[in-house]
């Protein structure tokens, strides 16, 4: 550029002098709006802190007409014209020592060289091609592909991009499908081309815009001809064509989609579609407008980007197309605004958190945070400070990924655009466009309807302004696409929303095209559980798959390798092998999976039971990813689905199975692991042997797996040799007989009468269901001067009596004044002396008065052996303060119907009945309880023994056991809308807890006709219908579907997998759980209280049982823990 007597916009920041035109300025890199003069550069003292860039100072130049109406070929004429003199398109510079290397300069072409080169090469293309016809531009982002864009728009050549990378199967199908003579390559694509020439009989012409080696040029078969595009730019400079006018509807140019999901489609882009993207024309800008281009301009948004900054006075910076000096490259151009797809967001966001894991592993809580802060800005100073403008598009982002934008380039101003090749633009940070129409269609068979609540959710279908004009010679794939009324299918699953000012906010939520199901029914969405799983340190990119034979989703990860180095140096792995990862790393970032799926509250089908570890990344030159930087699924499906199907070994599979069913981790290396579930409800061991049936087809004996020495080796070693489970089972009838006639080793004197005065009351299982509402009961009955002392099992004695409030307050019960009367004591039932000190064991048994011993471990699947401690030594431990003194305390325990066997049901002796078809560990456990109360009565130690049949909900408030099968199918119901057809005539049979401890109060007053009774706390003329209970669900507006138990079971594996008490559910209703029991005897019982009414489930109990489950536990996540 000559430098003019004109002013520039531009002012020296220190002796503010105004620039001429064409003068040299001195930038910062660092500092907003900071530039000298060449003078004061040399004479600065001290210089200037921050790196310094040469630019050009220049005019504004004037607007000379209005362009609203011009054609896309005079825009671009009038632009080169009137920046002329300006830099338009720059390229990084080689380092002239190393050419193997780049500088850290950039030499820029001007608009008027631009210009001139473009209609040289218009012309000269004149001589090979006609205007209408099909020109192919395959090349990396450079100045040439730009000219031979403009000379297609001077000469109306229809342009055809295409992507480099794509493969030799797609690149012949875009030349075949356009039937291309001519197309525009660089010397990269330009071998590929000679090789693919035969497939391509309509090839013709090949113009290379490098120079040409004489090897290749011998290369020319029959009628190919290869050019030099100099040679063809030096020609035209020579001939005068005029620009040929193209009609407004006519095809402008040819965008083929990038390949994700098959053979890319040639959307045709009509002259008015493609020129209404540029909504500003030849107005200068009032600062330095600079545009970074990395991504391919074969790729319509970065063309489209190009092209505007050109129109606007700007210029634009190419990228040398090495993805691992992107930021380098940033950093040196420096633009005003950065569109990067999901996949750069992704790469920095696991480059920071690997980063973040790495220091902060050692650092205490209080200091992470300022790490984090210190990380975020460091990560900050990736984009440039001259970049004020962030844009995201291209696909969805994670908004995990998002926030992270957000908060480490706060500087910036984030955008999300969405936008398609065959539309144009649709959203800005979901907004739809005003100028757009659109409409949803629902899509039932992915769960989406437009019905649904509270925002409508379907596909969305679209019509604007930039629509394209169908797919070439594509009628099928253009039928598909577009309804009768020219609406687009999008493929974009969103949910729609209104917001202020009468605006239209969507979010995309999943991808139609993309979607899968797996063998159980449930549909997945692989982006979805992409953008979550992002979140792992281990993890800087990763791919979902699934098909119709498995019952989970599996992934392929590659790691972050900073973040696995680290995990190999702390783990001692030595010889890491990346081809063959350590099973310990493999582990770790299985493990980290499924952490983070519980966090995200996803369901068991969506947490990976398969992972393939590769150190590769997925990139487009491996063709793993699109151009556009999308995983290319159908690519990564080919190339990894045999290793996702490979076959795990039993012992795998095993551990799988036990990890995703207990929520535990598991190590291969210890063979001596046992697997005991600890922490889940007592339905999931039923969940995990029917899950090894189903998924290795060995069924393993509850007892078995619940084997305190059961190891991980022995049960694989099981499942591949059946025939060693027998020799596992064995039964326990003899252990049992033989726990009941342990030496009590007690003396029993005479007993305190507690019928007149009762001071003070030892009452156990307090914070269990039957415990809170007997406690209740004995406060409200008793003198005002009588305590109560709980014990209860845990931490301290202040969290002992928060859990009896927490407990009686979820359950209705809690009164202030109980707590005056309360004396929480913290201990164990299952510890000699209940973990207590001999000072305060002696104190307890000096001034109890009575006992009610309501505590138990009520578990019906844990074996004998895992309950003994509770409920056979606690009870033996009742025993023993009872007889402590030599004035013994009487003991009202509470028993229960599950020690009934071999068709005896009247209130007769433990003794008298059998422990041989006992099938469960709490029943064995309670027998054997029993039978040692039996003996300590027989003894001279009153006792009165309860056994209690089905306790239901309080007949005064409805509020029930939250954990009680009842409870939790009718929960369940409601939660799924939905109920199997099966139960409907299966009877619900039980006495409310209010009246069932009211009545045991009242007999233990009644001493000592009582002592040596036994109880069937039960009503045995007291049952309904299920029937009649869904009828009154639906009389509270409750919408139900009757289905079949499978469908219904299926229904429950589509819930949050981490409700285990829902998911296992299904597996009781399996076990016929709902079948009519025997009537047992009750007679002793309801003769002694033959004054009372018993009460009957009528419409007013349901009422107030459903209401409190809706309350209370389907609509409020519920913490109460039940001992």
């Amino acid at each position: 550029m000559t430098v003019t007597t004109e002013l520039s916009n531009w002012d020296c920041s220190e002796c503010n002098r105004t620039l001429n035109h064409g003068e040299f300025r001195f930038t910062c890199t660092v500092c907003d709006d900071y530039d000298l003069c060449e003078t004061c550069v040399g004479t600065l003292n001290p210089p200037h802190p921050h790196k310094l860039i040469r630019e050009l100072a220049y005019r504004h130049e004037d607007i000379i007409i209005a362009y609203t109406s011009a054609t896309m070929a005079s825009n671009i004429e009038i632009a080169t014209e009137m920046y002329r003199d300006r830099y338009c398109l720059g390229v990084r510079d080689v380092d002239e020592t190393n050419p193997v290397l780049y500088a850290d300069t950039y030499s820029w072409l001007t608009y008027e060289t631009i210009g001139t080169r473009s209609k040289n090469f218009g012309n000269g293309l004149r001589n090979i091609i006609q205007p209408r016809d099909y020109l192919g531009i395959c090349a990396k982002n450079r100045p040439e592909w730009v000219i031979t864009d403009f000379a297609c728009i001077f000469q109306s050549i229809i342009s055809v991009p295409i992507y480099t990378l794509f493969n030799d199967r797609e690149l012949t199908h875009v030349i075949n499908n356009t039937k291309l003579s001519a197309l525009v390559c660089d010397k990269t694509v330009l071998l590929r081309l000679i090789r693919l020439y035969a497939e391509c009989p309509s090839l013709r012409h090949i113009i290379c815009m490098d120079p040409i080696p004489e090897t290749i040029l011998g290369m020319e078969k029959n009628e190919l001809c290869i050019h030099y595009m100099n040679d063809i730019e030096t020609c035209g400079s020579n001939q005068r064509y005029d620009f040929v006018n193209i009609a407004p509807n006519e095809c402008f140019t040819i965008i083929y989609t990038s390949g994700s999901s098959g053979i890319p489609k040639g959307a045709m882009i009509s002259e008015r579609t493609f020129r209404a993207e540029f909504s500003e024309w030849c107005v200068p800008y009032p600062y330095d407008l600079i545009n970074f281009s990395y991504e391919p301009l074969a790729w319509a948004s970065d063309r489209d980007s190009l092209i505007r900054t050109f129109l606007l006075g700007g210029r634009t910076g190419f990228s040398t197309g090495d993805v691992s000096l992107l930021m380098e490259e940033l950093a040196l151009v420096r633009p005003n605004s950065f569109l990067g797809t999901p996949a750069i967001w992704n790469k920095i966001y696991a480059e920071f958190k690997a980063a973040l894991s790495l220091t902060t592993v050692h650092l205490p809580p209080e200091a992470i945070e300022a790490e984090e802060y210190r990380l975020l800005q460091h990560f900050s100073r990736l984009i440039p400070t001259r970049c004020k403008f962030i844009t995201i598009g291209g696909a969805k982002i994670s908004p995990v990924v998002l926030d992270f934008v957000k908060g480490c380039f706060a500087r910036c101003k984030i955008r999300e655009s969405y936008g398609i090749t065959e539309c144009g633009g649709i959203t800005s940070n979901n907004v739809l466009d005003d100028t757009l129409q659109f409409r949803l269609i629902s899509v039932p068979e992915m769960g989406y309807t437009i019905d649904d609540e509270p925002y409508s959710r379907g596909e969305l279908l679209i019509k604007t302004e930039h629509m394209f004009s169908g797919y070439l010679n594509n009628p099928e794939e253009t039928q598909a696409a577009l309804t009768e009324d020219g609406f687009f299918h999008t493929g974009d699953i969103v949910e729609l929303r209104s917001g202020s000012k009468r605006q239209i906010y969507i979010d995309i939520i999943d991808r139609k095209k993309n979607f899968f199901k797996l063998s159980q029914g449930q549909y997945v969405s692989p982006e979805f559980l992409q953008n979550i799983y992002i979140q792992s340190p281990f993890v800087e990119q990763i791919y979902i798959h699934g098909d119709l034979v498995a019952d989970s989703v599996g992934c392929v990860v590659v790691p972050n390798r900073e973040f696995t180095q680290a995990f190999v140096l702390k783990h001692n792995l030595e010889n890491f092998d990346m081809n063959n990862p350590d099973q310990k790393f493999y582990e770790a970032v299985l493990q980290n999976l499924r952490l983070i799926a519980k966090k995200e509250s996803l369901r068991q089908h969506e947490i990976p039971s398969r992972l393939v570890i590769d150190f590769e990344p997925f990139t487009a030159e491996n063709g793993l990813l699109t151009c556009t930087m999308k995983p290319c699924r159908y690519k990564l499906a080919a190339y990894y689905g045999d290793r996702l199907k490979q076959s795990m070994s039993i012992k795998q599979r095993l551990k799988l199975i036990i990890e995703t069913t207990t929520e535990q981790s598991l190590s291969m290396d210890d063979e001596n692991n046992s697997f005991i579930p600890t922490g889940g409800d007592s339905l999931t061991t039923v969940r995990l042997s029917r899950k090894i049936e189903n998924d290795l087809g060995i069924s393993i004996p509850i007892n078995i797996l619940l084997k305190s020495d059961m190891t991980l080796e022995q049960l694989a070693d099981m499942i591949e040799d059946p025939s060693k489970i027998s020799s596992m089972s064995h039964s326990i009838v003899p252990q049992l007989l033989n726990d009941s006639q342990v030496n009590l080793d007690i003396k029993v004197g005479k007993y305190k009468n507690t019928a007149v005065s009762r001071s003070m009351v030892f009452v156990t299982g307090t914070t269990g269901f039957v415990g809170a509402f007997l406690l209740a009961e004995l406060l409200s009955t008793s003198r005002i001067e009588c305590k109560f002392v709980c014990l209860v099992r845990c931490t301290s004695s202040t969290n002992a009596l928060d859990r009896i409030r927490q407990t009686m307050l979820f359950y209705k019960i809690w009164k202030e004044d109980f707590q005056e009367r309360i004396l929480p004591l913290q201990g164990d039932l299952a510890k000699k002396c209940f973990g207590l000190d001999d000072k305060t064991y002696e104190s307890l048994a000096n001034q109890i008065d009575i006992i009610f011993h309501c505590g138990a471990e009520v578990n019906f699947i844990l074996p004998y052996g895992k309950l003994y401690d509770s409920n056979v030594g606690g009870t033996r431990e009742i025993i023993q303060l009872a007889t402590y003194k030599s004035i013994c305390i009487p003991i009202h325990y509470i028993s229960t119907i599950s020690v009934l066997s071999g068709g005896v049901y009247k209130e007769v002796s433990i003794d008298e009945i059998s422990p041989t078809n006992l099938d469960n560990g709490y029943a064995q456990s309670k027998w054997v309880a029993e039978k040692l109360m039996t003996r300590a009565s027989c003894l001279g130690l009153p006792v009165t023994i309860y056994r209690l049949g089905s306790i239901c909900a309080s007949g005064e408030t409805g509020a029930c056991n939250q954990n009680d099968l009842h409870t939790l199918l009718v929960s369940t119901i409601m939660k799924t809308n939905c109920y199997p057809t099966t139960i409907t005539n299966a009877h619900l049979q039980g006495l409310p807890v209010d009246f069932t401890v009211r009545s045991i109060v009242y007999l233990s007053t009644m001493q000592p006709d009582v002592y040596g009774k036994i109880y069937h706390v039960l009503n045995p003329n007291n049952s309904i219908l299920f029937a009649d209970i869904i009828n009154c669900m639906c009389r509270c507006a409750i919408p139900l579907e009757s289905v079949s138990l499978e469908k219904w079971h299926n229904k429950l594996m589509t819930l949050n997998d981490r409700d285990t008490l829902i998911g296992s559910i299904g597996e009781f209703l399996h076990e016929n759980s709902f079948e009519e029991t025997n009537r047992i005897s009750a007679e002793q019982y309801c003769t002694s209280i033959s004054s009372w009414n018993l009460p009957s489930f009528n419409n007013m109990y349901l009422m107030k049982w459903l209401s409190f489950i809706s309350d209370n536990i389907v609509h409020q996540k519920c913490t109460n823990n039940n001992i």
